[in-house]
């Protein structure tokens, strides 16, 4: 889902672990995975996973209805925003410069 050209919308599924949250993003690269310490942690670890795998990209995936997902229940189904163009802004070079 997007709002603007560059702002983007995807579902995510957050895994309750021991630890934290591993979180599935299905929609992007055919199944993106990441995790976080906390919940907060987790949805910008998503937001940057998402940033990561759509940088170089011009045209995005079409996201998922957030109701089609099926989870565990356990589990927990949520969405993550991200500004693309403001994401590119503040990590351009960030490799290179490590």
């Amino acid at each position: 889902m997007t709002t603007d050209k560059n702002t983007l919308i995807y579902p995510v599924i957050l895994h309750p672990e021991d630890d934290g949250y591993c979180v599935e993003i299905p929609d992007i690269n055919n199944g993106t995975w990441t995790q976080g310490e906390n919940l907060q942690d987790a949805l910008a670890m998503a937001q940057d996973a998402i940033g990561i795998m759509l940088e170089d990209e011009t045209s995005y995936p079409t996201a998922s209805d957030l109701n089609n997902l099926v989870v565990k229940d356990s589990d927990i189904k949520t969405s993550v925003k991200i500004n693309m163009a403001e994401y590119r802004k503040n990590n351009h070079g960030m490799v290179g410069n490590l």
